[in-house]
C-alpha cells in the first residue's frame, strides 16, 4: 500500500475513531487539569540550575528527591484500601523534578525509567482495593502513570542522548497462555497491544478527550496452541476486523508499543488460567469464519460490527472479565461540536488510552522510538491548541466549490469496492466530512506542524535546550492564531 494512502487512511480513522466519545452519566464529566503550574514553572528553572551543576552535584539532588519518593512509595500500603492522597500529589512531584535533573544530566535517565516504573506497578496493583469513587481513582492513576510517562519522555527527548534503549521492559507477569518471542518480548495469547501510530491525526485521538493520552489503536496478541505462531486481531477502517500476521502489524511506523496482560492473582483466573488465550481464540475464531464490518458508529455494546479497542474488549467480556473499567468522558463542547458537525449522533466509547490505567492489566514492555516520540510531541502541542480553540468557536471548513467534486469521488468510491479496491472515501462517510478530513489533512496541520519545527529550532537556538512541553504549547498557540487567516476557509470562527 503506498505511504499516501496509508496517511489518507490513519487521518480518516481519526476522525471516525473521535465518533465513538459519548458522556458517561456514571462520571462527573469535567477536563482533567493538573493544577500544578507553579511547578511545571520552576522544573524549567531546575532544569537549568542542574545543566550548570557537576554530574556529582546533580545525583545529590536527584539522591535526595528519589529518597523522599521511595518514602511515599513505601507508604502506599498493601493492606490499605484508603487512598493516599498525600503520597500520590508527592509521587507526582518526585517524578517531575527528577525529569528536570535527568534532562540536564542523561546518565540519570534510567534511575528515573525505574523509579516510574516502581510507581505504575505499585498503584496499578493497589488501586482495585482503593475505597474511592472512579473519577477519584481516575485521577490518581493517570496522574502517575501518564505523568511518569511524561517525565521520562521529556527529559530523553530533551537530552537528545540513547541512554534509554528502545525495549524497556516493566513487570513479570506471569501466564499460562501460549506465547511467542516478539521484538525481544514473550508475547502471550491475549495481551493487549497499544499503540500510537505515526501519522500526525493519531494525536487527535489520543489528546481528544477529558484525560490526554498516549494511544490511539488497540489489538489483541493470538498465539496457537499447537503451531505457536503468533497473530494479532485488530479493526482497521478500510478493512474491518482483520488477523494480521506479527510482521504485518510492524509495518506501519508506530511511536510506541504498550503490551498489557492480565494481573496475576485475577479472580477470574483462579477459575480458568487459560482465560486470556480464550479470550483471544474466541475472536480469533469470529474473525477468521467471517469478516466483522467496521463499526463506524463505535457501539460497544453490540459486537456485530468492532471498532478496534471492540476487539479486546468482546473478547474478554465473553470469559466474563469486563476490561476498560475507567471510560473516557468527553465534556467539552467545542470538540463536541466539531463532531456533531460532521454528523456525530453518539457520543460514547472504550477510547485506546482508557486502558493503559485499567488496574486488572499489568504493562508488561513498551517500544518506543526517540526520533519518532519528538514527532508526536509536536502534533500533541498542535492538536491541544486546536481543541482549546475549538472551545471559543473554531470550526473545520472547506471550500464550497468542492462540493460538486466530492460528489463524485464518492461515487467513485462506490465503485472501486465493487471491484474490490479500497475506497477513496470509505463507506459511512460523507462527503462533507471527507472534505474537513481533507482540510485537516492537507491544508491546516502541515501549515502549523511546518512553523511549529521552525519555531522549535529557534527556541533552541535562542535558549541552548528544546522548549519544554508548555513552552511548546505557547509556542504552538502563537503559531495557530498567526496562521487563522491564511488557513480560510479551512479553519473558521464562528
Amino acid at each position: 500500500m503506498r505511504e499516501g494512502l496509508v496517511i489518507r487512511q490513519v487521518f480518516l480513522v481519526s476522525f471516525l475513531w473521535l465518533a465513538c466519545f459519548i458522556v458517561s452519566p456514571s462520571l462527573s464529566a469535567a477536563p482533567f487539569k493538573w493544577q500544578n503550574e507553579s511547578l511545571f514553572k520552576a522544573l524549567e528553572q531546575e532544569f537549568i540550575r542542574s545543566k550548570s551543576l557537576t554530574f556529582e552535584n546533580a545525583m545529590h539532588q536527584f539522591d535526595s528527591i528519589e529518597m523522599k519518593g521511595r518514602k511515599a512509595l513505601d507508604h502506599l500500603g498493601y493492606e490499605s484500601s484508603i487512598m493516599p492522597d498525600m503520597e500520590i500529589s508527592e509521587l507526582s512531584e518526585a517524578q517531575f523534578r527528577m525529569g528536570a535533573i535527568a534532562a540536564a544530566h542523561p546518565k540519570l535517565l534510567k534511575r528515573l525509567q525505574a523509579f516510574t516504573t516502581a510507581v505504575r506497578q505499585r498503584v496499578v496493583t493497589l488501586a482495585h482495593r482503593w475505597q474511592a469513587d472512579t473519577q477519584h481513582i481516575q485521577q490518581a492513576l493517570y496522574r502517575l502513570i501518564y505523568g511518569g510517562r511524561a517525565a521520562v519522555e521529556e527529559a530523553w527527548i530533551q537530552s537528545g542522548s540513547a541512554a534509554l534503549p528502545e525495549l524497556i521492559h516493566l513487570a513479570q507477569v506471569a501466564s499460562e497462555s501460549p506465547s511467542v518471542v516478539i521484538h525481544g518480548v514473550r508475547v502471550h495469547s491475549g495481551d493487549i497491544l497499544l499503540s500510537r501510530a505515526g501519522a500526525p491525526t493519531s494525536a487527535l485521538i489520543s489528546r481528544g478527550n477529558d484525560y490526554h493520552g498516549n494511544f490511539s489503536h488497540v489489538a489483541m496478541a493470538y498465539v496457537d496452541n499447537s503451531t505457536h505462531e503468533g497473530s494479532v486481531i485488530e479493526a482497521h477502517i478500510e478493512a474491518g476486523t482483520v488477523i494480521s500476521s506479527v510482521d504485518q502489524y510492524f509495518e506501519d511506523k508506530k511511536q510506541r508499543i504498550l503490551v498489557l496482560r492480565m494481573r496475576e492473582g485475577h479472580p477470574k483466573l483462579t477459575g480458568n488460567p487459560d482465560l486470556a488465550h480464550d479470550a483471544a481464540a474466541s475472536m480469533y475464531k469470529r474473525v477468521a469464519e467471517k469478516r466483522i464490518p467496521y463499526d463506524f458508529a463505535m457501539n460497544f455494546k453490540n459486537d456485530r460490527k468492532l471498532f478496534c479497542s471492540e476487539v479486546p474488549f468482546h473478547g474478554y467480556r465473553g470469559q466474563g472479565v469486563d476490561l476498560w473499567k475507567i471510560k473516557t468522558v468527553m465534556s467539552s463542547p467545542g470538540l463536541r461540536r466539531w463532531l456533531a458537525d460532521m454528523g456525530v449522533r453518539y457520543f460514547e466509547t472504550l477510547a485506546p488510552s482508557d486502558v493503559d490505567y485499567d488496574p486488572q492489566l499489568v504493562a508488561v514492555a513498551e517500544w518506543r522510538d526517540l526520533e519518532v516520540l519528538k514527532a508526536d510531541r509536536i502534533d500533541n502541542a498542535i492538536m491541544d491548541v486546536l481543541l482549546e480553540e475549538a472551545e471559543k468557536g473554531l470550526s473545520l471548513g472547506y471550500p464550497k466549490y468542492k462540493m460538486p467534486l466530492a460528489g463524485v469521488v464518492k461515487l467513485w468510491s462506490r465503485v472501486q469496492a465493487l471491484l474490490g479496491f479500497d475506497r477513496a472515501i470509505p463507506k459511512g462517510m460523507g462527503t462533507t466530512t471527507a472534505l474537513k478530513v481533507n482540510a485537516l489533512m492537507e491544508k491546516v496541520f502541515p501549515l502549523l506542524r511546518e512553523r511549529l519545527v521552525k519555531a522549535e529550532a529557534a527556541f533552541r537556538e535562542r535558549r541552548g535546550y528544546l522548549p519544554p512541553y508548555w513552552s511548546l504549547l505557547e509556542l504552538a498557540d502563537g503559531i495557530v492564531h498567526g496562521s487563522l487567516a491564511e488557513l480560510k476557509p479551512y479553519l473558521i470562527r464562528e
